[in-house]
């Protein structure tokens, strides 16, 4: 199992390059935060890679809230990569800003060569749009945030592109513990 000496670690997803090596991406915290639930507002995500998913080497962090007002400046959160088009890595993930106290989440996008250093690209995805009304807005009183998030990204199946499969919130039950949702959507080019 793998561990980080001073951290916490949750939440990973897993690529394979094209020398045969795993690369585990992950969430994680210092410890030295004290509280475990202080791990989310303080999230960057680590990297280990493995030749045969069981001997790990941690590679570090590879990936931080940006440094800049953005939809993703306060918190990244879960992620998928898939190896595009063009032969090189596409990386979709959960962000939230400062500026809206961390309760919206959208899906960014960034890529990379060598699944290490990672190019932002902008928003992927967000609750606008004809299809919004199938997921719940911000409605404060009901739910602490605005879920869109954790994005899962294969080609289609049954077409051409690509489809990504999100968690949110449905706005119809009235229980609001039984509102959660998968949501899906299609893209062409993974833009």
């Amino acid at each position: 199992m793998l561990t980080v000496e001073g951290k916490w670690i949750w939440d990973s997803w897993y690529c394979r390059d094209d020398q045969g090596l795993w690369h585990a991406f992950f969430l994680q915290a210092d410890r030295s935060l004290g509280n475990p639930e202080l791990r989310h507002w303080n999230v960057t995500w680590g990297l280990a890679t493995s030749p045969d998913l069981r001997k790990w080497t941690y590679r570090g962090t590879v990936f931080r809230p940006s440094k800049t007002p953005s939809f993703d400046d306060l918190t990244i959160w879960t992620g998928c990569i898939v190896r595009n088009d063009r032969n090189s890595w596409t990386l979709f993930y959960t962000g939230t800003s400062r500026a809206e106290e961390g309760k919206i989440q959208r899906i960014g996008r960034a890529s990379s060569a060598d699944l290490v250093h990672w190019r932002r690209q902008g928003l992927a995805l967000e609750r606008t749009g004809e299809n919004a009304e199938y997921y719940e807005g911000c409605v404060p009183r009901r739910w602490k945030d605005c879920s869109l998030r954790d994005p899962w990204v294969i080609r289609d199946p049954e077409g051409s592109g690509w489809l990504m499969y999100f968690t949110a919130r449905s706005p119809m039950p009235s229980d609001t513990n039984a509102s959660g949702a998968i949501g899906v959507a299609h893209s062409h080019d993974l833009v």
